[in-house]
């Protein structure tokens, strides 16, 4: 039975250089270098074959602290991977500044992020068709998304899914598409004064 895993990161700490953009961007602080490092170490003994990266600033970089444990693997980039809002949470389970903020989003944003989600899920979360463990580094919405997509829950639950820069997501998919979740976000590689969500 093939069965492949698939491990989603969260790229590390970065410096917003975008402002009040919908999608910032920018190079990881020396905190997000440290993060991406204690995780690459964690990852240091899996037996990874792939690993794609969003081709964002934040992480290339981290993707690239994590190829130092895999040098033989190249690293791919995936513009599937990139920050998305897949989708308008209800508003009642949103504080007024998080409300404010999907008020002043464009249509055309979340319709492209529903579509950018939707081929990444055909993608790489369909049944497996080998064994293979695939690395994607990527961002918290997106993660969220996934997390929120595996449980069956509506499209707009993928904001109670939170997680911390450099958070480790896990789970496995068989050759007959039964998706389990390992786990969610883990930052057990991260002291406690070196977690971060912003």
């Amino acid at each position: 039975m093939a069965k492949r895993t698939i491990y989603l990161v969260r790229h590390g700490q970065y410096c917003n250089q975008a402002g009040e953009s919908a999608m910032p961007d920018g190079a990881l602080t020396d905190l997000g270098q440290q993060q991406a490092q204690a995780l690459a170490t964690r990852l240091a003994a899996l037996p990874i074959s792939q690993i794609w990266h969003s081709p964002s600033i934040r992480a290339t970089e981290t993707a690239q602290w994590l190829q130092q444990q895999h040098p033989n693997i190249p690293l791919q980039i995936e513009p599937l991977l990139l920050e998305l809002i897949p989708s308008i949470p209800n508003e009642e389970a949103l504080p007024q500044s998080t409300q404010a903020f999907f008020a002043k989003l464009e249509p055309a944003i979340v319709a492209a992020g529903a579509a950018q989600f939707a081929d990444l899920w055909q993608k790489y979360f369909g049944p497996a068709r080998a064994d293979e463990q695939i690395l994607l580094v990527s961002h918290g919405n997106l993660i969220s998304a996934v997390v929120a997509a595996i449980f069956g829950a509506a499209n707009t639950h993928w904001i109670n899914a939170d997680i911390q820069h450099c958070g480790l997501t896990e789970m496995s998919i068989t050759d007959q598409g039964w998706r389990c979740l390992i786990r969610h976000g883990d930052v057990g590689h991260l002291p406690l004064a070196a977690q971060t969500f912003v």
